[in-house]
């Protein structure tokens, strides 16, 4: 009898060997939740981004606070001559509606409505397995790479809520301070 090594293996494999191996080498680890909610919050962070990509008017917190501040603007611009237009004409002005941003087109709406699910989804699921760890391992800490990545997303959702992570141009100055000074030049009494 040789002692040769067979080179080739054989097509079909018994069942059972299959069965008892799966069972004996499987270790059972436990599911890593801080891992799972820093993944779902960066992915929630992703979600928002795009979401001010498709929508800045809506999602785009530095646009909103934007329009927010040229609306007070342009009411206290009007405040300021509204006592010189019922001097003149005797009557007040018309009142200016307060303005909401157009809607988007349907295609647009659906794209938003899918990342705006996908958000809520993130949060909810980084939020959950967060807790999860917290109660699972209430005395745990961190190492160095997962206290690095708590610090990334801490600082992504604090530029999301501030504005800082706006992709759109600096506001620009006041253009109501030039107009304020032309009225009073055109209407004002002669001494």
């Amino acid at each position: 009898m040789s002692r040769c090594r067979l080179t080739r293996r054989p097509a079909l494999r018994p069942a059972f060997r299959h069965a008892t191996r799966a069972a004996i080498r499987v270790r059972w680890r436990a599911p890593d939740d801080l891992g799972t909610a820093l993944a779902f919050y960066r992915r929630a962070i992703a979600a928002h981004r795009r979401l001010a990509r498709l929508a800045p008017r809506f999602f785009d917190s530095a646009v909103v606070d934007r329009e927010r501040r040229e609306q007070e603007a342009r009411r206290r611009w009007i405040d300021s001559w509204k006592a010189a237009f019922i001097k003149i004409y005797g009557a007040e002005p018309a009142p200016v509606p307060h303005e909401l941003p157009p809607l988007p087109p349907p295609r647009l709406r659906a794209a938003v409505d899918r990342q705006l699910a996908c958000w809520n989804l993130y949060l909810a699921t980084g939020t959950e397995a967060l807790r999860r760890f917290q109660f699972r391992h209430p005395h745990a800490l961190p190492n160095l790479n997962r206290l690095t990545r708590l610090i990334e997303i801490a600082s992504g959702l604090a530029r999301l809520a501030t504005g800082c992570d706006s992709t759109q141009p600096p506001a620009p100055l006041g253009h109501y301070q030039n107009a304020l000074a032309d009225l009073q030049r055109i209407y004002d009494e002669p001494h």
